[in-house]
């Protein structure tokens, strides 16, 4: 029996939730529900493959929630909200929303659709290239180009860039760097910094002011994209 990809829907309006699910079932989905903001974050490690997020939530704003996620994750968020001035569109947008669909005019099969196209836009390039303008990986033959020039990268260095690219906007600890390019359990974050030197140098277009990389207050860093 194949198992049913998940989708997160935060929304703390229970009547609205049960629509979401009735909705989700009908397209094939498993709905996995959060009441607020801050049960959402805990809830990706049930590895949704796309966030249904309502702005309107009781304990957060609804933009915090939608950063947190994006920092978190590279899945698609749908916005769905009451919500429905041009300055809520563009901040959703602006904090990493693939689509924005207003409560008053809810169409469900449209949400469906645009749900799926979102999804399997996100696993194509996830499984097989990535490409954010000035960077394109090929994941197939292992081939990276900056500004559409070829350039060389060490075996650890193109693992290390493989492991942002395929976790895009997450946050990864120094402690996961260590554990998946040298199989380290440890913290030494020297062999980290070294390496990510390395690629920034290769990459960045000023490796002293990255904007691809970037450092999460000592912790580890994140692939911006």
């Amino acid at each position: 029996m194949e198992t049913k990809r998940k989708v997160l829907v935060i929304e703390d309006d229970e009547e609205y939730r049960k629509t979401l699910k009735i909705l989700l079932d009908t397209g094939g989905y498993e709905f996995l529900g959060a009441e607020n903001g801050k049960e959402a974050p805990g809830k990706l490690s049930e590895k949704p493959v796309a966030v249904i997020l309502d702005l309107g939530l009781p304990d957060m704003d609804g933009f915090d929630v939608l950063k947190e996620i994006k920092r978190l994750t590279g899945i698609p968020v749908l916005v769905v909200s009451g919500r429905d001035g041009r300055n809520n569109f563009d901040t959703s947008f602006a904090y990493g929303a693939d689509y924005y669909f207003t409560k008053t005019n809810f169409d469900g099969e449209l949400l469906l659709s645009v749900l799926g196209d979102l999804i399997r836009k996100y696993e194509n390039k996830e499984q097989c290239s990535l490409d954010n303008g000035r960077i394109h990986i090929d994941f197939i033959n292992k081939v990276v180009l900056v500004n559409n020039k070829d350039i060389h990268l060490s075996n650890n260095e193109y693992r290390l860039l493989e492991l942002f690219a395929k976790n895009p906007g997450k946050e990864l600890e120094n402690v996961i760097i260590l554990k998946e390019i040298w199989g380290m359990n440890c913290d030494n974050c020297d062999y980290v910094k070294t390496l990510i030197k390395k690629l920034r140098e290769k990459i960045e277009e000023d490796a002293s002011k990255p904007r691809i990389i970037i450092s999460e207050y000592s912790r580890g860093y994140r692939l911006k994209i």
